[in-house]
C-alpha cells in the first residue's frame, strides 16, 4: 500500500469513528489477532470477520478487507457496502488501527443489524464511497494534448523573468506530448509569439499567444487512474481551484455592474424620450 494511500484510509476510518459509526474487517483471522486488536473488537466499534463460503455478519459503515479476501467477495459487497476497493495486509490494518486509536470506544448506539449477502434482493444500505469514486471518474476534466503542451510550457516558461521558452524546447515538448503541428501553424494560430531577442537576426523564443494562454489559465492536467490518487489530487488542487472562482466571481461582479448601467441608461433615455 503506497503511503498517500494509507494516509486516505486513515482519514476515511477516524471519520467513520468520529461519526459513531463502525467498521468490518472482512477475511481476517483468528490467529491475526493481537493484544491491540481484541481491544477493539471489544468495544463494538471494529467487527473481525473472518472470510466463509457465504457471506455472512457483515455489518457497519465502513468494510475493509485482508489480504485473504477474494475479488468475488469484494463484487458482491460492490453496491450493498461502503467498501475500501484495496485489500490491506494485516500488519498495515494493525498499524492503520494503532494510529486510530483514541477514537476506537464503544459505540454510543449499539447496531444488531446484519445482512446476508447470498439472500434474494439484499436490502441496500449508503453508497456513499462508491458513489463519490463513480462522480470523480464521470466528471473528470478530459486532458488534451494542448493541454500537455501547455503544462510543459508553463514548467519552463516559470524559469525566464520574461515568461519566455526557447525554440528547441518547444520542439522537444510537441514532440513529447504527441502533438503533430508546425510550430509556424501555432503561430498563426494564435497559440504562440516568435520573440526575435537583443542582437539577434532569428527567432530563438517563443511567449504564450492569446489561445495558448487560455489553456495555460485553466491549467488542467492529467488525472491519475488510481480513484484514491485521483482523490488527492483534486483536494491537492483545492487552493488552485477556489483562486479561479474567486477571479471569476470578481469579473462577474463588474460586468453585472456594467449591465445594471446599461438598465439605468436605457430607463434614462426611456424617459427622455418621454418628455
Amino acid at each position: 500500500m503506497l503511503h498517500r494511500q494509507k494516509e486516505y484510509l486513515i482519514e476515511l476510518i477516524r471519520r467513520v469513528l468520529a461519526e459513531d459509526g463502525t467498521i468490518t474487517v472482512y477475511g481476517w483471522r483468528d490467529s491475526n489477532h493481537s493484544s491491540q486488536t481484541r481491544e477493539c473488537a471489544e468495544t463494538g466499534r471494529i467487527h473481525f470477520i473472518e472470510r466463509k463460503s457465504k457471506i455472512v455478519d457483515v455489518q457497519g459503515d465502513l468494510v475493509i478487507f485482508t489480504k485473504y479476501v477474494k475479488h468475488a467477495d469484494r463484487y458482491k459487497m460492490q453496491g450493498k457496502f461502503n467498501i475500501y476497493p484495496r485489500t490491506c495486509e494485516i500488519s498495515t490494518i494493525k498499524s492503520i488501527l494503532l494510529e486510530c486509536k483514541s477514537l476506537i470506544v464503544k459505540k454510543k448506539i449499539q447496531s444488531d443489524t446484519q445482512f446476508d449477502i447470498d439472500e434474494v434482493n439484499p436490502e441496500v444500505t449508503k453508497q456513499d464511497i462508491n458513489e463519490l469514486e463513480k462522480f470523480l471518474f464521470l466528471t473528470e476534466v478530459i486532458v488534451d494534448g494542448y493541454d500537455k503542451f501547455a503544462s510543459g510550457f508553463k514548467a519552463h516558461s516559470e524559469k525566464n523573468p520574461q515568461k519566455l521558452v526557447g525554440a528547441h524546447i518547444v520542439g522537444r515538448l510537441l514532440k513529447e506530448v504527441g502533438l503533430k503541428v508546425h510550430v509556424r501553424d501555432l503561430v498563426k494560430g494564435n497559440w504562440l509569439e516568435p520573440v526575435v531577442q537583443q542582437g539577434k537576426t532569428k527567432v530563438g523564443c517563443y511567449k504564450a499567444g492569446n489561445k495558448l494562454q487560455v489553456r495555460l489559465d485553466a491549467d488542467r492536467k492529467e488525472e491519475p487512474s488510481d480513484p484514491i490518487e485521483k482523490a488527492i489530487f483534486l483536494r491537492d488542487r483545492k487552493p488552485f481551484i477556489s483562486e479561479k472562482i474567486a477571479e471569476i466571481q470578481k469579473n462577474l461582479e463588474f460586468w453585472q455592474n456594467q449591465m445594471l448601467r446599461v438598465e439605468k441608461a436605457e430607463d434614462l433615455l426611456r424617459q427622455l424620450g418621454e418628455l
